[in-house]
């Protein structure tokens, strides 16, 4: 099996300062619920 690069292009610059400072602590939650072992109690729900 290979591995295949996967391009993502950012929204940065493409959403509002507000919009992105959400997802950004967004992204920190999910760290922090995953760094504590929670993940598998959450799911998506946060």
């Amino acid at each position: 099996m290979t591995v295949q690069e996967l391009k993502i292009q950012s929204r940065f610059g493409k959403v509002s300062d507000a919009e992105w400072q959400t997802r950004v602590d967004l992204a920190a939650a999910y760290r922090l619920v995953a760094a504590f072992k929670w993940d598998d109690l959450v799911f998506t729900h946060i």
